[in-house]
């Protein structure tokens, strides 16, 4: 029994030990989880004003509760699209009462950029001379232009009979591909 008592003391006080530790460890990480808790309570407190954003946020999602915005885009779209129909109807309109052609200008460089402006491109170069051109007021042929659409570079030609603009042919580059 002797034996049994000395190996017995060693180990309790060990045990006691270990708990003793144990209890330190649970004791700090408690202190350090109340600090924790602390610091996020007071990160939180700069959060209260949210409250106050989401009521007045609330407050005028009901006062435009029955705006839809989908509903007004489309709205725009269509209108922007039936603003081109007009402009293409009117340019017809001026092109059936003179005959199938625009009316003669007296400078076709200005009639042509005239033309390719109301078409809605931007940026109209012209590749040919005020000599080439003042030619075509008398003769029929083509004239050679760039102009930008939606932000891409067309290229094309106008084709002018008997010193009036009769048609303009202008293609993107990809539409030049299969």
């Amino acid at each position: 029994m002797n034996d049994a008592a000395a190996w017995l003391a060693p180990a309790l006080l060990w045990l006691v030990g270990a708990l003793l530790v144990l209890g330190a460890v649970c004791a700090w990480l408690l202190w350090r989880q109340h600090e924790l808790l602390a610091q996020l309570g007071g990160r939180l407190a700069a959060l209260d004003h949210l409250a106050e954003i989401e009521r007045a946020t609330r407050v005028l999602a009901d006062a435009r509760g029955d705006l839809d915005l989908r509903r007004v885009e489309h709205v725009l779209v269509d209108i922007r699209d039936a603003q081109r129909r007009v402009e293409d109807a009117l340019l017809r309109s001026v092109e059936r009462t003179s005959g199938d052609a625009a009316p003669a200008a007296p400078n076709l460089a200005d009639a042509i950029t005239n033309r390719l402006l109301a078409l809605g491109y931007d940026r109209v170069q012209l590749a040919g001379t005020d000599e080439e051109l003042g030619r075509l007021a008398l003769t029929d042929g083509d004239v050679l232009v760039e102009a930008r659409k939606s932000g891409v570079a067309h290229k094309g030609r106008v084709l002018v009979r008997g010193g009036r603009i009769h048609a303009v042919e202008i293609q993107p580059p990809f539409a030049v591909f299969p």
